[in-house]
């Protein structure tokens, strides 16, 4: 059970899950405060975000990549 959890805990989809919501909410946040200029926590946030979700794409698109491999490979296999 502990190992599941750590593993779900390290899932590259969770993590671009929580970057996404999280960039989501800090950008309607700064929308909201374009009609007056201050730097806040949600500058920070919306930054941070995009960070995590750069992080998380060459996770996601190795196995996109491997996926498409292993389809590959099953079409030869049944010809």
């Amino acid at each position: 059970m502990k190992i599941s959890i750590r593993k779900f805990l390290k899932s590259p989809y969770l993590n671009l899950t929580a970057a996404i919501v999280l960039l989501v909410t800090a950008a309607y946040e700064v929308y909201l405060g374009m009609e007056e200029f201050h730097l806040g926590a949600e500058h920070g946030l919306f930054v941070f975000s995009v960070i995590q979700i750069l992080k998380v794409v060459p996770d996601i698109a190795e196995a996109v990549h491997d996926l498409n491999e292993g389809i590959e490979a099953r079409k030869q296999a049944n010809l």
